[in-house]
Formats: structure tokens, sequence, C-alpha cells
């Protein structure tokens, strides 16, 4: 009795730094368990019902997303950690927010000297994309091994502060309760940072919605400067 086994074509897997499309890059090598929360089912129906998001979004994600992913696979880094800007900034170089967090990455500037930005009166490393991208990832990096290497925790921790999710971890862990990132207490904004990381994994994984394509190549060149240059954007 012939199953139809040696009818089936073997597809050799595709290397993702060969594909045209860097948003396609990042879902071949998405890996976080897709999850079925609730708060992330209804981000993900968000998306669906704007369809026009990503079209900016991807705009605005062109000139950096290739240098991103780059270099999170160089590091061997989750590969999901490129849509973090997505929700940190909508990948606006520019924004600023009320807690002085600035950039891409949305660094505050503690976090950013920290990690090495140079910033003063003429310059501020959180809106430059090497030095910010080299930040934020020590800076999750570093997270994900002071969680014990769960990157929810992590990357919670990014949002509102390692020491906010180890207390919620600490409260959970004294009353019995499971400390996964959905059972902890903690502000809105992070309940909702991480569901919209995923939801946006979730969609792209799975096609549910189009991300306009960014060519897969080069966009920024770093060049030496001896002396400073001012820029004047006024025109």
């Amino acid at each position: 009795v012939s199953h139809g086994i040696t009818d089936i074509e073997v597809v050799a897997p595709v290397d993702p730094a060969q594909t045209d499309d860097v948003w396609e890059r990042i879902r071949l090598q998405l890996s976080f368990p897709i999850s079925d929360h609730e708060r992330v089912k209804k981000r993900v129906q968000w998306y669906a019902n704007q369809p026009n998001y990503m079209e900016i979004i991807s705009r605005r994600a062109d000139p950096f997303l290739y240098y991103i992913v780059t270099e999170i696979e160089r590091r061997g880094l989750p590969v999901e950690l490129a849509l973090v800007p997505l929700f940190e900034s909508d990948f606006n170089t520019t924004a600023y927010s009320d807690k002085h967090a600035s950039g891409l990455w949305q660094l505050t500037p503690l976090i950013a000297k920290h990690f090495g930005v140079k910033i003063n009166s003429w310059y501020d490393g959180r809106l430059d994309i090497v030095e910010s991208t080299n930040a934020a990832l020590d800076f999750l990096t570093y997270l994900h091994k002071r969680f014990d290497g769960n990157w929810l925790h992590a990357i919670a921790a990014y949002n509102t502060g390692e020491g906010r999710v180890a207390s919620a971890i600490r409260r959970n862990e004294r009353a019995g309760k499971s400390t996964d990132f959905f059972s902890l207490r903690l502000p809105r904004e992070t309940r909702d940072f991480v569901p919209k990381l995923l939801a946006a994994a979730d969609i792209l994984k799975n096609r549910t919605i189009a991300f306009p394509e960014i060519a897969n190549q080069p966009v920024i060149t770093l060049v030496p400067l001896q002396n400073g240059v001012i820029i004047d954007n006024s025109k």
C-alpha cells in the first residue's frame, strides 16, 4: 500500500540571510512560543483592524531594521528583540518620553550612560542607531541573565525596570502563585508591552497581515568624523 511518502518533495531550509526581505528574515527565525493568552489575542485583533499600521512602521524601520537584525544575529540573541522598537518608539528615532527616555530604543539617560552611550550638550548617542542598538542589546542581555534566562521577564524589565519585575516575582513566590509573566502584577503599560511583542511575532509568523517588504541589504554606512558636524534639518 502506498501512502504517497515518496511523492513528498523535500525542500531545503531557507537561509534567512539570503531572503530578499528583512521581515521574512525575522519571520524565519522566530523562536518564542505562540501565546494564546487573551491579552495577546486582543492585540492580534487590534493589528488586524489597523491594516495601515505596518505600512507606516515599515517605512520608518526601513533605514534601521537590517542593521538591528544583523547585530541581534551576531550576538546569538532571539530575533524577536528586533521588534522591541516597534512598541518602544514606533521606530521613531526622535521619540522622547515624559520619563526622559529617548531614541529608537527609548533609553533613559541613566541606562544609556551605564552601557557606554555618550550624552552631552552636543551629542546624544541614544539617537545614534549604532550606539543605541549596542546599549539596548547589552541591557537586554544583562536582564536575560538577571532573570535566569526568562526572556519575557527580561523584556518586561526593559520596559518598566528590573526592580519592579523582581518585586512582582518575589510577591508571587511568597503567595505561592505562578511567576510567569502573565501572572505578575505590573504597571498597565508593561502588562500590554510584552503582549504587543508576542502578537506582532504571531502575525508575522502566520502572515496574518502583510508587512511591507524591507530590502535585506545594508542601508547605513559608518563614517568616522574627525570633527563635530552640525546638521541643518530646517529645510
